[in-house]
């Protein structure tokens, strides 16, 4: 049985999923094909976070 890039992916995508990790597809994101980031993640990210990385600054995603 040979180890190819395909069998590499779909080991990566087993073990996150094991971790609870939720995987989709490329084709099941909603985006403009042109941006290299999903703002919408992107914007939930920074706000999640935004507390521990700017402490004492008000952080203002997206506007």
């Amino acid at each position: 049985m040979k180890f190819t890039e395909a069998r590499l992916e779909q080991a990566v995508v087993d073990l996150l999923e094991q971790k609870g990790y939720p995987h989709s597809t490329g084709e099941s994101i909603v985006r403009d094909q042109g941006d290299v980031l999903i703002k919408d993640d992107l914007g939930r990210y920074l706000k999640l976070c935004s507390g521990q990385l700017f402490p004492d600054t008000s952080l203002r995603v997206f506007s």
